[in-house]
């Protein structure tokens, strides 16, 4: 199912699918990061192909020297730790993937829609819920 989200995302924000992918993986890595743990660890149980996207975006953040591309947005995300640094990274992330604002919005949209429908949606709703709370304005991405 998270293919169909891949080629689903691609087509939506007018991507390759690999771009796709790798911005999936930088906010799935971001949910698994900064919400509360058992939460993430019962939508990974119920989205096993969700875990390994999160492995591998946060392969790629490691990659990229682990506070985002390099690019402003990463080293004000270093600075700032924590949740909100862990925001500002993988924003810059996911610009350094060529996406812009709509798109990386679009990205999140589609990517909590498509987990309330293949995991519990109220778990869905609390991570969502958690996350906002700990980032102010993520949920004009999300």
């Amino acid at each position: 199912m998270m293919e169909e989200l891949v080629r689903n995302v691609a087509a939506q924000v007018d991507a390759d699918e690999e771009t796709a992918r790798s911005a999936i993986g930088t906010l799935l890595a971001f949910v698994r990061d900064n919400t509360e743990e058992a939460d993430a660890r019962a939508l990974f149980e119920q989205v096993p192909e969700a875990a390994a996207l999160a492995e591998e975006g946060a392969a790629q953040a490691a990659d990229a020297g682990g506070n985002g591309g390099g690019g402003l947005m990463g080293m004000l995300g270093g600075m700032l730790g924590g949740s909100m640094g862990a925001a500002m990274s993988a924003l810059d992330r996911l610009q350094a993937l060529g996406l812009d604002t709509g798109q990386i919005g679009t990205v999140g949209k589609a990517l909590f829609a498509h987990l309330k429908n293949e995991a519990d949606e109220e778990l869905v709703r609390r991570i969502l819920d958690d996350l906002a709370g700990k980032v102010p304005m993520l949920d004009r991405f999300l």
